[in-house]
């Protein structure tokens, strides 16, 4: 008599349990992929803001228009002008984005992201 030989592999429900749990993190990482895209170029302008010759003398007023001009370009739409703040004081301008994306993932879940940047644009002395 032969002995008896096991079977190997995956049974069908265990393939598509593996899959589901797959589609799952796959589905997250479609999600939050767009907002952490966006996060970057909020986190690019507040660097590249710091870097500008010129931001050194521009009022509050110039600074949050050359703020909303580039995420407008950029189709930035969860920053708007409440959630910067800009705060002069004698020797430095600091520029502070404050904001939350919401977006719905599943059933009533949604998947909430919150982001403080802040960049400090110092004054040249006159």
């Amino acid at each position: 008599m032969k002995p008896l030989q096991r079977q190997r592999g995956l049974t069908t429900i265990s393939i598509i349990i593996i899959l589901g749990v797959l589609a799952f993190f796959v589905a997250i990482v479609l999600t939050l992929f767009p907002i952490y895209m966006e996060h970057f170029s909020v986190t690019s302008h507040l660097k590249s803001l710091k870097k500008e010759s010129d931001a050194q003398t521009m009022t509050s007023d110039e600074i949050m228009r050359t703020m909303m001009r580039r995420l407008e370009i950029d189709n930035v739409k969860h920053v708007t002008q409440d959630d910067i703040e800009i705060d002069k004081e004698d020797n430095k301008t600091t520029v502070v984005v404050d904001y939350e994306v919401r977006e719905h993932f599943l059933g009533n879940i949604d998947i909430v992201a919150m982001f403080h940047d802040e960049v400090e644009i110092p004054q040249n002395p006159r």
